[in-house]
């Protein structure tokens, strides 16, 4: 499959969440109800009564744009329609993604349903779960351009096709542009 083909069922599968979740509707106490010592306040309620019908949801557009993300990277990677070389270190970095998303996911819904949570250091799992492991994730993305930058995005050989480009113009052009 073409790394654009599956861009674009990504992004509609990320309409499709979209529409899903708008055609569920407003769950039971979302609005909020009045706080019982502070009358100018609304308090939400338990949050399972508020995300549980747009968990599944919520998590499978989640899912789309963590795989979008990395769909984006090898499309700028790909070279004649072809991801190459470092389409398994994007594949494997797609699935550490989506597998920390995942465990947010699930924590989150233990959270929705007991009400409490286990604290590591000073957050809730879910929000540790968030600093701690899904926001560093891209780093691995970064690494393996960082390193592989010579071997996956630029080489020398392309160097060398560049530059007899550049040097073709030149001669086309009659001489140096600067």
């Amino acid at each position: 499959m073409k790394v654009s083909t599956l861009a674009i069922i990504l992004l509609l599968g990320m309409g499709i969440c979209i529409i899903a979740a708008m055609g569920l509707g407003a769950p039971d106490g979302a609005a909020g109800g009045s706080h019982p010592t502070v009358g100018s306040m609304s308090i939400g309620g338990a949050g399972e009564n508020k995300h549980a019908q747009v968990y599944g949801v919520a998590w499978a557009f989640g899912v789309c744009m963590v795989l979008l993300f990395s769909t984006c990277l090898a499309l700028g990677a790909s070279k004649a329609g072809k991801v190459g070389a470092i389409g398994k270190y994007l594949f494997v970095g797609s699935l550490l993604h989506v597998a920390a998303f995942s465990a947010m996911m699930l924590a989150y819904r233990s959270y929705m349903v007991e009400g409490s949570a286990e604290f590591v250091g000073s957050l809730p799992l879910p929000s540790a779960i968030m600093m701690y492991v899904l926001w560093w994730t891209p780093a691995y993305f970064v690494a393996v351009y960082y390193f592989g930058f010579d071997r996956f995005i630029f080489s020398a050989e392309d160097e060398e096709k560049f530059s007899a480009l550049v040097e073709a113009r030149r001669a086309r052009e009659g001489g140096d542009s600067n």
